[in-house]
């Protein structure tokens, strides 16, 4: 019987192994559409409307977007088309979160909402002129300095009848 368990193994993986990959690289989920009439809408509104047909939430300051009128009639239109529509006319950005089905509206550059692909770049920290000369593990490398570690103020929690001291 120990001899026919290998055996066993791979016919499972052999069998297994295509459809677990048909999962995983199955059809991706359809995009959000969106249908209706939004013409003349305040901003606001037409999120409501939105919210109300796709899982996406909206999150925007009001006095950003409180001069934005929607002009825009959609069958089916997918989300992000129908935001650029909208947004794009008032020179406002969106980005859309999928991880947590979240639109963010900004009137300043463009939101990130994943991590770039690798290693972030570390940036090198700027040390005042009269700073003083560190040895040791701070020193600069590469003609970079080092970034020395943030002090962190801790309180203690106070017995009765005594005062929390600052660590």
């Amino acid at each position: 019987m120990n001899k026919r368990y290998p055996f066993f193994l791979c016919c499972c993986l052999w069998l297994l192994g295509p459809v677990a990959w048909a999962q995983a690289t199955g059809p991706q989920p359809d995009p959000p559409v969106v249908s209706g009439d939004f013409r003349g809408l305040p901003f606001e509104q037409f999120a409501q409307r939105i919210e109300a047909q796709t899982p996406y939430r909206f999150f925007f300051n009001p006095a950003t977007t409180d001069t934005v009128v929607v002009r825009l009639q959609a069958d089916r239109l997918p989300l992000v088309a129908a935001l650029t529509q909208v947004l794009g006319r008032a020179r406002l950005h969106f980005a859309l979160d999928e991880a947590t089905q979240r639109v963010f509206v900004t009137a300043g550059p463009p939101l990130q909402t994943q991590l770039l692909a690798g290693d972030a770049p570390v940036l090198p920290v700027e040390e005042p002129d009269d700073a003083p000369a560190r040895r040791g593990p701070r020193a600069r490398r590469g003609g970079v300095p080092v970034a020395a570690r943030p002090r962190v103020l801790v309180r203690q929690r106070a017995e009765p009848g005594r005062r929390p001291d600052a660590v």
